[in-house]
């Protein structure tokens, strides 16, 4: 019996500090068991009293969700404020695009 998507609602979030993704259905069996065939991965959180997959790309494409960008995978709260808006330029500038230097910036070359 395939997986059939619709009778499922998909939720990213986080559970112990991990990106998941929570998977909401009515509480019957054959849709538990059939959630477990399909992804073996995915467990019970009591604490949520929720089903949740890991947040990972191979996941995210058997759902037909948006995988994430690399801007979106990085934790910025390591990055120090004043350096976070040239991060996501930096992210948003379309692939082939030579970023622009300023004047006397060195620029690694």
């Amino acid at each position: 019996m395939p997986f059939d998507l619709d009778k499922y609602k998909f939720e990213v979030g986080k559970h112990k500090d991990k990106s998941v993704i929570w998977v909401q259905f009515t509480n019957d069996a054959s849709l538990r068991n059939e959630l477990k065939q399909a992804f073996p991965s995915s467990k019970f959180s009591w604490s949520n009293k929720c089903w949740y997959l890991n947040d990972v790309k191979a996941i995210r494409e058997k759902l037909g969700l948006r995988v994430k960008t690399a801007f979106e995978k990085v934790d910025t709260g390591q990055i120090a404020e004043i350096n976070r808006p040239a991060l996501q330029r930096m992210h948003e500038t379309p692939a082939g695009v030579k970023p622009c230097f300023m004047p006397g910036q060195q620029t690694g070359i």
